[in-house]
């Protein structure tokens, strides 16, 4: 027999999550979670390893250990992955039956300037987003060849601190130049970060676009990522960025 936090199984809008936070009733563990739809428990942790066993005979969201992990702590929370997440390369937040992004690096933007200084100064970016149950492509170019591997580190940096709840304020994003993309606030909510992303001018829906003159009023998505989540998608972002490296010169020093 295991010891242990009960745990309270709670089914979302954007995934499953585990927690031994306690609760008095449902309509707390309502109150808690603004995409809730149902909730079980709490479970004893070797009542919680025989349903799920019974339950997804095949494939359980969570395995023997996450369910031991985490009934060693108190107010903690643990998610399984999102089954929906956007198609194709690259950074993938949230999830397509709700508000999504993708994004990618394409190239670049003057890939056969003989200037160095010039053909490693901006990227093309590609990607889609989806919201209100919306879907668009777009690429630009968005980002400066220097500033997109700091995307990558911030959301490392942000798993890293919501993972160890280190305070309440997340690391600011990297400056971006350009208002396409922007990531004005980051709060952690029940385990995981929500990410408010506004994408604008050339990420803008293409009817949006035509009708919009300047910047200013940007589309706003909303997703939920798990510290999981957001090293995956630095991970697959970068992925993206190595297939077109930067040469260093005099204003780019060779790494390290």
């Amino acid at each position: 027999m295991h010891s242990g936090e009960p745990i309270t199984i709670v089914h979302t809008d954007t995934g499953m999550c585990l927690t031994t936070r306690q609760f008095d009733d449902w309509r707390n563990v309502q109150a808690a979670f603004e995409d809730y739809e149902t909730s079980l428990g709490p479970f004893a942790v070797d009542e919680l390893l025989e349903y799920l066993q019974i339950e997804y005979p095949n494939s359980q969201p969570f395995g023997r250990g996450d369910v031991l992990r985490l009934a060693s702590r108190s107010n903690a929370f643990i998610w399984a992955a999102i089954e929906s997440p956007p198609e194709g390369d690259g950074l993938k937040l949230g999830t397509t039956d709700g508000d999504s992004l993708r994004l990618a690096i394409d190239g670049y933007q003057f890939p056969d300037a003989e200037d160095p200084e010039k053909r490693f100064s901006w990227y093309m970016v590609e990607g889609c987003a989806t919201r209100d149950g919306r879907a668009w492509d777009f690429r630009s170019q968005a980002l400066t060849c220097d500033v997109a591997p700091l995307i990558c580190g911030w959301l490392f940096e942000l798993a890293n601190r919501g993972e160890r709840n280190v305070g309440t304020e997340s690391p600011r994003p990297p400056w971006l130049i350009e208002p396409n993309l922007q990531f004005p606030s980051v709060s952690w909510e029940n385990g995981r970060a929500l990410l408010t992303i506004d994408l604008d001018l050339e990420f803008l829906p293409p009817d949006v676009r035509q009708s919009r003159r300047g910047a200013g009023t940007p589309e706003v998505l909303r997703v939920r990522a798990t510290a999981d989540d957001l090293r995956r998608a630095a991970v697959d972002f970068a992925a993206t960025i190595a297939r077109f490296p930067v040469a260093p010169g005099p204003s780019r020093p060779v790494p390290g």
